[in-house]
């Protein structure tokens, strides 16, 4: 793939959401750092000085979401309030959170984790344990 910006070759590639679809734009590493890095000047303009607020569930700082564009759980659209309600439709394109999808290697890993944990909870006798286990891999597919 070919940089969208320079024409060299891509090594990244952004989602980026238009007229409400999701769409790819591959970017050579130098231009995505650029961008990242306009990004992130932008977003620090518009705010000022901020408190460096933490989520109390998932422990993201806001700050990696300043730098990142990225959120860590639900809870941090009410833990960061109004201080990031501007920004989210521009970076993000909405303001509901949507988890990210697991890769299938993830995925696999996960499934192998588990069956290892299933196995341990069977062997300790811990029966309640492996049927939670066992019904997490049943909800994955995995089983």
């Amino acid at each position: 793939m070919k940089c969208a910006v320079c024409g060299a070759q891509a090594t990244a590639f952004i989602t980026q959401i238009k007229n409400g679809k999701a769409v790819q734009v591959y970017l050579c590493e130098n231009c995505a750092r650029r961008r990242e890095e306009m990004l992130y000047d932008r977003s620090r303009k518009s705010q000022g000085q901020v408190k460096d607020a933490v989520c109390p569930e998932c422990g993201t700082r806001l700050s990696e979401f300043l730098h990142t564009g990225f959120l860590g759980c639900p809870d941090c659209y009410s833990a960061f309030g109004s201080t990031i309600a501007g920004m989210l439709p521009k970076i993000q394109g909405g303001t509901r959170h949507v988890p990210r999808s697991k890769t299938a290697g993830e995925k696999a890993r996960l499934a192998e984790t588990l069956k290892a944990e299933l196995a341990r909870a069977e062997r300790e006798m811990r029966y309640d344990d492996a049927e939670a286990v066992r019904q997490r891999l049943k909800d994955m597919g995995a089983i």
